[in-house]
């Protein structure tokens, strides 16, 4: 039975429209939404070539142990059982030896399942230790910095009218990439609404040509661009020492 699911891709943030196409149980196309509020169409890369990822030959699909030295390269196929309860005695005798603070979990940007899995981990083993890639060095610096000057929100799922806008400015990021469906929203207000494209990016980003009103800075160039802007969020008593000699600053407390 063939039949079309309408969704949204988990592969990031973006969390695009998606419309998977199923046949007698197994997705083999994805396409994008056009009628998806967010995405509006669009799709990445990534998020188009999901079921040859799902059902490449090489993908593991069981728990692998290692045997012999570590960096051998050696592993052996065992058991979800045999795999949890050797985890789970190891964990445990950590614990039991070293206390519940030496335990941390961590993890990286994925579908929102391993947020929840890793805290109920910790929860189990009774450590406060949780690190987040996806939390600690994404969501939450880029939430506090903006909440401390504009007080609220702007480069989540929802922020500034891009498609409406006459000037957008883009310091240090590359939307196209880290967050399509904004990057789109921007490119649309470039294209359709003739707004002015300021970058200042030490790196050459894919922006269209003829647009582009800012320039390729260095670091220390563009930290000095928001020097003033800077200076209300330092902490008290800091002191700024300039270090010409390497071009680089220094901040102490």
């Amino acid at each position: 039975m063939n039949k079309v699911v309408r969704t949204v891709c988990q592969g990031c943030h973006s969390e695009c429209g998606v419309l998977v196409h199923v046949d007698e149980g197994k997705f083999n196309k994805i396409k994008p939404d056009p009628n998806h509020p967010a995405s509006r169409g669009y799709i990445c890369v990534k998020g188009i070539n999901y079921a040859d990822f799902t059902y490449h030959p090489d993908r593991i699909k069981t728990p692998l142990k290692r045997i012999g030295e570590k960096g051998g390269g050696k592993w052996e196929q065992v058991s979800w059982d045999k795999a949890l309860d050797e985890i789970a005695a190891k964990l445990t005798g950590l614990k039991d030896e070293f206390g519940k603070y030496a335990i941390g979990t961590f993890h990286g940007t994925a579908p929102r399942a391993s947020l929840f899995a890793c805290r109920l981990l910790a929860n189990a083993l009774g450590t406060p230790h949780l690190g987040s890639t996806d939390l600690h060095i994404c969501f939450a610096p880029s939430m506090v910095a903006e909440f401390a000057t504009v007080g609220a929100t702007v480069t989540q799922e929802e922020g500034p009218d891009y498609r409406s806008s006459k000037c957008i400015l883009v310091c240090g990021g590359n939307p196209l990439v880290s967050h399509p469906p904004r990057g789109q929203d921007l490119l649309e207000g470039v294209k359709r609404n003739g707004a002015k494209l300021i970058v200042v990016d030490p790196r050459r980003t894919p922006w269209p040509p003829g647009r582009i009103y800012g320039s390729k800075s260095g670091p220390v160039r563009t930290c000095f661009l928001f020097w003033p802007y800077s200076i209300p969020l330092l902490p008290r008593n800091s002191t700024i020492k300039p270090l010409w000699g390497n071009g680089a600053m220094s901040l102490t407390n």
